[in-house]
């Protein structure tokens, strides 16, 4: 309480970085280390109530923008202070500015990071200090389960129970749509939302179903509601959300050159016509996944199946709004079982050619210019092996592979759940295990420096396309008697639901029951 009138006084306040070295007059190696230590411990050691995190959220950015700039300008390497474990005080606000979100670039990660990491680092006892500040592991990750709603499976009314559906977060609520029953009849084209909670289980007055508004185009006359469908695929663009292909009641590939978008604000649908490219031709598909390239504004299309005797594709397309034209890119190397898309990168999870499992991925770039310079699109993979001395995740279908941030960069990707070849006909298992893959950080942030410094440092590594299975926690408090694990499932429909949770719903259950209705927020920490 004592310090109220300090964090009242901060609230508003713009003073930076460079504020902050401008009025310490820093004229010496050691009054940079002085300030910094300063500055990284004064809320550590003062602010221990419910608000400090005031004082970490002005304090700990500071802080690291003043240890960037001390690291920039070589400061950590003069001999007034290259002997006394200077190296601890300047990289210690990286790992308290986890909890930040910065964004630059990375050549000026690796420039910092030679800087760090200078002459293989100075001593070894500087050294060792370095490594257990900067080497600590990345992964495991933890995260706690818990079950926000469920329903009556015998509700014929609101048939949430389902599987080969789709969710998607839009300001903050889950959004279901489409699939099919557990008789394979196709549900109706209704909408299913529930407010995603911050803790605890969603409230029943926060679950509700939308169902289809009949617009007519006033141009044909046709009725604008989507048909019903399954194996479809779904992002958020805004305010709406997208829907495109699938399979209707009879199995076959619904055959519509049409993207179907969705207003969550005015609870009505409208069409896009989306002619190919001049001659090339996106075929209509099933099992499919597409996302938007937010700051881009386009869509990213990858996979799927043209046919029920068809092989899985691995065709990899762009929609451009501005133009509503789809454009070839690069197919990938290998069938996808799960793909994600992260800071312009398009990952997916395959079978490896020599290995059990791969990651492949590709750059799609920020710009359609830079996407047609030459050799600017090309797919690279990361094969992987599955053993004891390796662990990481069975290739599998029916999963889910959503991308999470534990802050300042520093990126993941949550591959869960799923079955094997053959399961869905009982030969084979279902999983109920859930995987994290860190992928690489882009831009500068604290994650992108640390990660090029343990790239440099003996015996550190910066753990990129490192699996680790996610250690599951138990919830603190229980949130109302629910199951506390969801069990083996698949053909679920998941996605990112804020920076370190995913929200997943429905799906088929490896117990032979059929499958279910519940729905359920994953919070890694």
């Amino acid at each position: 309480a004592e310090f109220g009138s300090t964090l009242a006084a901060l609230e508003g306040l713009t003073f930076d970085g460079s504020d902050m070295i401008a009025a310490a007059e820093l004229t010496s190696p050691l009054d940079w280390m002085s300030w910094i230590i300063l500055l990284d411990q004064i809320t550590r050691n003062c602010f221990q109530d419910d608000e400090a995190g005031k004082a970490y959220a002005f304090f700990d950015e500071r802080c690291l923008q003043v240890a960037l700039e001390a690291i920039k300008r070589r400061i950590p390497e003069d001999p007034e202070i290259r002997y006394r474990q200077a190296y601890r005080w300047f990289y210690m606000p990286l790992e308290h500015s986890e909890s930040m979100q910065m964004q630059d670039s990375t050549a000026m990660a690796e420039a910092l990071a030679g800087a760090v990491a200078v002459e293989q680092v100075i001593s070894t006892a500087v050294e060792a200090t370095a490594v257990a500040a900067l080497a600590k592991p990345t992964q495991p990750l933890k995260g706690t389960l818990s079950q926000i709603a469920a329903f009556p499976a015998n509700d014929s009314q609101l048939s949430l129970s389902r599987c080969n559906h789709t969710v998607t977060v839009i300001e903050g609520k889950a959004y279901m749509f489409g699939g099919q029953k557990q008789d394979s009849q196709l549900c109706s084209v209704d909408i299913y939302a529930i407010a995603i909670p911050t803790t605890g289980a969603a409230a029943a007055s926060e679950y509700a179903c939308y169902p289809a508004l009949a617009m007519k185009d006033v141009d044909t006359g046709e009725t604008l509601v989507p048909a019903p469908r399954t194996e479809h695929a779904a992002c958020a663009r805004g305010q709406y959300l997208v829907i495109h292909g699938g399979r209707d009641a009879t199995g076959a590939v619904i055959d519509e050159d049409c993207i179907w978008l969705w207003d969550s604000r005015a609870l009505s649908w409208s069409r896009i016509q989306a002619p190919s490219q001049i001659g090339k031709r996106l075929s209509p598909r099933y099992g499919h996944d597409i996302f938007l390239a937010g700051k881009e504004d386009v869509l990213v299309l990858h996979g799927g199946r043209t046919g029920p005797e068809s092989p899985a594709d691995v065709e990899t397309w762009v929609f451009t709004f501005d133009t509503r034209a789809w454009t070839k890119l690069p197919s990938a190397p290998a069938a996808p079982m799960a793909a994600a898309f992260v800071d312009h990168v398009l990952y997916t999870v395959s079978r490896g050619v020599n290995t059990p499992g791969a990651i492949n991925f590709l750059d799609i770039r920020g710009s359609a210019a830079d996407r047609e310079r030459a050799d600017a699109l090309e797919w690279q993979t990361v094969d992987y092996a599955v053993s004891p001395l390796t662990p990481a995740p069975e290739p599998r279908e029916g999963g889910a592979l959503v991308p999470i941030t534990t802050g300042v960069g520093r990126n993941y990707l949550i591959y869960m759940f799923g079955h094997s070849d053959g399961a869905l006909a009982g030969e084979r298992d279902f999983y109920s295990d859930i995987w994290s893959l860190q992928v690489p950080s882009r831009g500068l942030s604290a994650a992108v420096l640390k990660d090029a410094i343990r790239e440099k440092l003996p015996r550190a590594e910066s753990g990129e396309f490192s699996w680790a299975e996610v250690e599951i926690v138990p919830e603190e408090k229980d949130s109302g008697g629910g199951k506390a694990h969801p069990g083996p499932r698949a053909l679920f429909g998941a996605a990112a639901a804020g920076d370190a949770n995913l929200v997943f719903w429905g799906g088929i259950n490896g117990s032979g029951s059929g499958s279910e209705e519940d729905t359920w927020l994953l919070q890694i920490q």
